[in-house]
């Protein structure tokens, strides 16, 4: 997988690397053909990671360079240039922000040993502040829980008492955006109602909330994380072991007569509610007992239902199989639970035969009349290495589907 994104980079005359990748056109809409941006979830620095992932674990330099000549660009245009963070595009949140970019430097500096990396994450992460005063999406993907989540996973590598006053200053935004019902909090998406699920959702929203508490100590943000948790709890549905796809149907067809609809993936659904649980439980610790018995019961549920769900049409971390194999494997390992282990290595050797039967993952993109495909990293073929990497070394390749200080 990384000798075939390899084969598709474009080395710039000044040496650094590029790809072409799928994109969503700003204007339209549409999925278009464009270089690679400067986002985790569809960027150059998605694809370094894996690369860096694949290099530690392959033993293979030319993976390794490769890698720093990817993230070389992004770095450059942003230190020193406050300027220049709305021109790029670049938000605040885990997709397409500063909360997937600083972590993905330290995760990088992890791997590669490579201390620029990490001085580099620090720098730009003076951005920060430019990025949370921006922020109208306030969740994990799109805005300051993802920027949260970032900042935590950079301080804690470094001890920097300013990232964490910055992961404080857009946890404080975060919060004063949401709303109440009753004791519940929650956060409205433009053009829907609250969110349940780790990506856009209440679960996220917990996660960012716990990791300040787990990174401060203030029991004011542990009591926000429980009212988040309240407000999608009351979402359950009990006979599907899951919570419901609450955004708004494509169509526009939809009505409140319509019966509930759920997903199963890390975006939303059980798979990634069960995936932030796992990283609450974590983050609480010790924090009240009775939090901690309904955070392993609905764990216990979302496990359940990712089990009946693991495998599906697409590959992929995001929406796709990579994603649920690698939460599944995630959970075993954390909690000593033989039988989530052995679903993800079953549901994994399965899409192996299918992967060599064919010669590739299926992904979204398969049925879209466009060339190149999707190499990036939550989306494209470098999810479904990177769950290969995890799968070989899981004590070495760092979880990307659950941003938190490492031991989490």
């Amino acid at each position: 997988m990384a000798d075939r994104i390899a084969g598709e980079v474009i080395i710039r005359p000044d040496g650094t690397a590029q790809w072409l990748g799928l994109t969503q056109d700003g204007a339209g809409g549409a999925m278009i053909v464009a270089p690679a941006g400067l986002g985790l979830y569809d960027g150059a620095p998605g694809l370094a990671l894996f690369l860096a992932a694949a290099a530690r674990v392959l033993g293979d330099d030319h993976l390794a360079d490769l890698a720093r000549r990817a993230v070389r660009p992004v770095c450059e245009s942003l230190l020193g240039h406050h300027g220049r963070l709305v021109a790029s595009g670049l938000g605040a949140g885990y997709a397409r922000g500063l909360g997937g970019l600083l972590p993905a430097l330290a995760w990088m500096h992890d791997l590669l040993d490579d201390r620029r990396l990490l001085d580099a994450a620090v720098g730009i992460a003076g951005l920060a502040a430019a990025a949370a005063e921006h922020d109208r999406a306030h969740d994990v993907l799109g805005g300051a829980a993802g920027l949260v989540l970032g900042l935590i996973v950079l301080h804690d590598r470094t001890g920097d008492p300013t990232l964490l006053t910055a992961a404080i200053d857009a946890g404080s935004r975060m919060l004063a955006a949401a709303g109440r019902r009753g004791d519940a909090l929650c956060w409205a998406m433009k053009g829907g109602p609250p969110l349940t699920g780790l990506s856009h959702g209440a679960a996220g929203f917990a996660l960012a909330l716990a990791a300040l508490y787990r990174a401060t100590g203030n029991r004011d943000w542990c009591r926000a994380a429980e009212a988040a948790l309240a407000y999608e709890r009351t979402l359950f549905v009990a006979e599907a072991g899951n919570w419901p796809d609450l955004r708004p149907r494509s169509d526009d067809q939809g009505t409140d007569a319509d019966p509930p609809r759920f997903v199963a993936a890390w975006c939303h659904g059980a798979p990634g509610i069960a995936l932030g649980r796992l990283g609450l439980l974590s983050a609480l610790d010790g924090a009240d007992g009775r939090l901690e018995a309904g955070l392993r019961r609905d764990l216990e549920v979302a496990l359940a239902t990712t089990c009946r769900h693991a495998i599906q049409n697409t590959d992929d971390l995001c929406c796709g199989n990579a994603g649920r194999l690698d939460i599944l494997a995630t959970a075993g390992r954390s909690l000593g639970r033989a039988d989530w282990t052995a679903a993800a290595q079953d549901g994994l050797a399965h899409r192996l035969a299918h992967f060599h039967h064919q010669g590739q993952c299926h992904l979204w993109h398969h049925d879209l009349p466009v060339v190149p495909g999707d190499p990036g990293l939550f989306k494209g073929t470098a999810g479904f290495g990177y769950l290969l990497a995890r799968m070989i070394a899981p004590e070495l390749v760092p979880n990307v589907l659950l941003p938190t200080p490492r031991g989490t």
